[in-house]
């Protein structure tokens, strides 16, 4: 069954997490004060509100409490005071997004349970996919490891699992994708073919020698 989630905000990031959450079968209420903005967003949420989030009286009146999340993302002010006043009237967890290091301690200490550090988060994402030659997506694990989907390197082509682990004992495979057909905990005789990606955990110095291999 779907959460019932609230958006504030459908500018860009709000709206495209809007949708994404109402296609993945979400009961998702969008709010802009934007009546163009609302109208734009409704055909794809299942309601959509003209609403001035800083506006007490306005936010109490959609039953706040009645969602499991709430995500915000207005300006700066606008950001700060919604969520102070989502997490008062009882919105079970409190998704902001912040633009800076300072902003996000004041949405931390005002109610917030997760920030959302999208420019941030996008340019860590878009760097590393570069750095790491060959990388489709890449997940931070702790300041020093993590989890990167590579295309095979030409060299490793023909070599096992156990080849690659035996070679890098950091890092382990753990699903290799073929196709249309994604193989999980792959045993170590398993052979890579040229056209596999793989999903790989361990530290991102490792990574850069398996993608460069």
């Amino acid at each position: 069954m779907g959460q019932q989630i609230l958006v504030i905000g459908l500018g860009t990031f709000g709206g495209l997490v809007a949708r994404e959450l109402a296609d993945l079968g979400h009961e998702v209420l969008g709010c802009d004060r934007d009546p163009l903005v609302v109208a734009e967003a409704a055909p794809r949420l299942t309601q959509a509100l003209e609403l001035d989030a800083t506006d007490v009286e306005s936010i109490r009146a959609i039953g706040p409490a009645d969602f499991d999340v709430a995500i915000v993302a207005l300006d700066r002010q606008s950001t700060i005071f919604a969520t102070m006043l989502l997490e008062q009237l009882g919105v079970r967890s409190v998704q902001a997004r912040a633009q800076t290091d300072l902003d996000a301690e004041i949405l931390r200490r005002v109610g917030a349970d997760r920030v959302l550090m999208t420019d941030r988060q996008m340019a860590s994402w878009v760097a590393r996919t570069i750095d790491l030659a060959g990388a489709l997506d890449f997940i931070r694990l702790s300041d020093t490891s993590g989890a990167v989907h590579l295309e095979i390197p030409a060299i490793l082509v023909g070599q096992t699992v156990g080849d690659v682990h035996a070679a890098r004992p950091a890092l382990r495979i753990v699903a290799v994708r073929r196709g249309d057909s994604v193989i999980t905990a792959p045993a170590d005789g398993t052979v890579l073919n040229a056209g596999d990606t793989v999903l790989v955990v361990g530290p991102e110095a490792e990574f850069r020698s398996l993608s460069t291999a």
